[in-house]
């Protein structure tokens, strides 16, 4: 095995750099300025002793140092301890009534459960209310509703309770989904069979209490009406008043004396058409829309109607009075 040299590290004398030497040899040479250094051996043992003895001395310190900061760190811990205990026990010594109890030891409540949420408008332009009908201190709890406005059916609005002394709340806000609001009708699909058959039901009483009276004059024997179908048209401006308009078109086939016959084309108008509840509808009723054409057939003033002599005819006067407005397929 071979043996292991010692060495020891010198400092330049002329230029400050290291220079190492092993006890084999006496002369040492700076790498950096040449500078040269003769040891003896008994020099070199002793710078030897010398750098052991220091090591040692910057050994024990180091862990004499580490050993204060640790003693330190307890002596805080401790105090830091027996502060908070001594906060505790003076805290529990407090008022409950007190508001430094309620500050320190709020009571947790569910702040929605006397809070009663409700939505008015028609959707797309609906409103959130919030009434709080907590009793006692809650009464003065405060909530804040994003968004509180411009909602639709299905629209979710998040509702935060603001913080209020004494109390923690869990949950602190809630999730509510819009319902309820009247829908607008804004296409065809919108309006069910029920909602049809109720709109037809209104325009063709219009329709045999206008066709009835002429029957009653004798100038027509009778008539038959056939639905024909609806045109629904809606606001290009949102602003709009009406939001949307709707004629319910009819075929109406009469049999004059002498078997002669005609038909004709009648139509009813409604606006502001709404499904309230999903399920209801409610509009404005209107009239029969279209000219008088009694002369054109020979019929006294008694015995006019209102109505077109083409569908064309019909369709062409419905758009011309619907400026401002789309027609919905």
């Amino acid at each position: 095995m071979k043996e292991e040299v010692k060495t020891i590290t010198l400092q330049c004398p002329s230029c400050g750099a290291a220079m190492k030497l092993d006890e084999e040899h006496r002369r040492a040479v700076c790498p950096y300025c040449d500078y040269e250094m003769l040891i003896e051996k008994k020099d070199f043992e002793k710078l030897e002793y010398e750098r052991q003895m220091g090591k040692a001395r910057a050994e024990r310190e180091l862990a004499e140092q580490e050993e204060k900061r640790i003693r330190r760190r307890k002596r805080k811990g401790w105090l830091i301890g027996a502060a908070v205990l001594l906060v505790i026990i003076a805290l529990n010594a407090l008022p409950a009534s007190g508001p430094l109890h309620g500050m320190f030891f709020p009571t947790e409540v569910n702040p929605f459960a006397d809070l009663q949420v409700t939505f008015s408008g028609d959707s797309g332009e609906g409103k959130i209310h919030l009434e709080n009908r907590a009793e006692g201190e809650l009464r003065g709890v405060e909530f804040e509703a994003a968004p509180e406005k411009g909602l639709r059916n299905g629209d979710v609005v998040v509702v935060k309770a603001r913080s209020y002394p004494g109390y923690r709340f869990e949950p602190s806000k809630a999730e509510y989904t819009v319902e309820g609001l009247p829908e607008w009708v804004d296409e065809t699909a919108d309006l069910t069979e029920d909602h049809l058959a109720e709109i037809h039901t209104f325009t063709e009483s219009l329709i045999h209490k206008e066709w009835d009276e002429i029957v009653s004059t004798g100038y027509v024997t009778d008539y038959v009406i056939t639905p024909l179908r609806v045109y629904l048209y809606t606001a290009d401006d949102p602003n709009q008043y009406k939001k949307n308009v709707l004629y319910d078109a009819y075929t109406v086939e009469v049999h004059k004396p002498g078997g002669d016959s005609m038909t004709v084309y009648e139509a009813c108008y409604y606006d502001m058409l709404k499904v309230l509840d999903g399920q209801t509808l409610q509009a404005n009723y209107g009239s029969l829309m279209g000219f008088h054409l009694g002369y054109s057939y020979g019929l006294s003033i008694y015995s006019s109607f209102s109505g077109w002599l083409s569908s064309q005819e019909m369709e062409a006067d419905i758009r011309s009075v619907r400026d401002g407005y789309t027609l919905q397929q």
